[in-house]
């Protein structure tokens, strides 16, 4: 890979780091940025191994950070009751042993599409179609030949 190429504030994650990356100016276990390009270089040698706790830790900041909006430990009460807050009002299920959760309006159903307007010299019906026989003809046949309708020329 050209990295002179790469964009500032791009992120190179070489899951090869392990076995000498596929990225010239990866470092195998290391995770940098590279001052004069600007990129972010990921080399950790057991990537997924990292996931799982860095997902916990992002689920759990999203959890604090919807806490701390809806009033935190001093006004979640006052913020929750008042249901002005689109979030506190979106969030909130039940308060005071009432369920207080309102349902979003379900979406306008569409308006059916006008018919064209039919052209007499323009549009003719179309034909009916054929009916299509039900079995193939060497199927027919055979079923023909098992009834005894037909016997074989032999």
């Amino acid at each position: 890979m050209r990295c002179s190429a790469t964009p500032q504030g791009s992120v190179v994650v070489d899951l090869a780091a392990p076995t000498g990356g596929n990225v010239a100016l990866t470092r195998k276990g290391e995770t940098y940025r590279h001052k004069e390009l600007g990129v972010t270089f990921i080399g950790v040698s057991n990537l997924a191994a990292t996931m799982p706790a860095q997902a916990s830790e992002l689920y759990t900041a999203n959890i604090r950070a919807l806490l701390d909006h809806l009033g935190g430990a001093d006004k979640f009460d006052a913020q929750v009751k008042e249901r002005t807050d689109p979030i506190a009002k979106g969030t909130t299920v039940t308060f005071g042993g009432a369920v207080v959760y309102e349902p979003p309006a379900p979406p306008p159903a569409a308006a059916p599409k006008p018919a064209p307007a039919a052209h007499a010299a323009t549009i003719r019906a179309a034909p009916e179609p054929a009916a299509e026989p039900l079995l193939s003809p060497g199927a027919s046949f055979a079923v023909q030949l098992l009834e005894g309708d037909v016997t074989p020329d032999i």
